[in-house]
This record gives structure tokens, sequence and C-alpha cells, in this order.
């Protein structure tokens, strides 16, 4: 549960944490406002749009496998975001990040909600993993 939990506040984090940096990112890359703005749009899209299709993913696949290559592939595409050399290559990681992303919630969430099966146990679970996805959402911001 562990785990889960960081992997979602890091999830969390990802979204909130770019909208201080893109007054540098424009600044570094000699952006327009719109270009910009698409590092946290094509992330939220991608994320969103495929929120759905992820948890499918999971129930055939299998959480844990599922869980375990969208964890590689978040830290990898956060690695590249980190080290991208242009805008274009910038704008795909973060591309790349928002389709682990919806990969790494409904697995996360499944693997704690198939793990804990007492309703006590998976309420509690369920209500420790989302704090962590609500204190990385709220740290981004302090964070950045």
């Amino acid at each position: 549960m562990i785990i889960d939990s960081l992997s979602v506040f890091f999830e969390a984090l990802d979204i909130a944490i770019i909208n201080l940096t893109m007054p540098l990112i424009q600044q570094a890359f000699d952006l327009t406002t719109n270009q910009v703005q698409w590092l946290q749009t094509l992330y939220v899209l991608l994320y969103g749009g495929l929120l759905i299709l992820g948890g499918r993913l999971t129930d055939i696949v299998g959480r844990k496998r599922v869980f375990l290559v969208a964890s590689i592939l978040f830290l990898f595409c956060s690695l590249g975001a980190g080290l991208a050399p242009s805008f274009s290559s910038l704008l795909i990681f973060r591309g790349m990040q928002g389709i682990a992303a919806a990969l790494l919630m409904p697995s996360a969430l499944s693997i704690v909600t198939n793990t804990f099966t007492e309703t006590a146990a998976r309420s509690r679970a369920i209500g420790i993993v989302s704090s962590f996805a609500a204190i990385g959402s709220g740290s981004g911001l302090s964070v950045g």
C-alpha cells in the first residue's frame, strides 16, 4: 500500500508542479503562453481520456503487471521531461507521462481494493491512498 500511495502522490504532484514552472519553461524555450500551456493540456487530456482504457487494461492484463509497467514508464518519462533539450521532446515526454498516469491510477486502486477485502480495512486503505493524492496535488504548488 505504501508503494501505491507514493505512486499516486507523485502522479498528483506532477499535475500541479508544472504550473509554477511554466514561466521558466516559456522563457527557456522562447514560447508563447498558448504554446507552453500545452504541457498541462496534453498531460491532462491523455490522462483523462485514457483512464477508462487503463482500468480495462488492468482487468485484462493484470493489475500488478500494469502497475509496474506504468510506474517504470512514468519514472523514465519524468526523467526525460526533466532533461528534455527542446520543447518538442518535453511535450512528448509530458504526453507519455499522461498515458502512464492513466495506467497507473486504476491499477493502483485495483491493487488496494483487491488486497483489502474487509469493508473497514478497504475504506481505510482507500482513504490513505486518496490522502496521498490530495497531499501530492496540494504540495505540487509549494514544491514547484
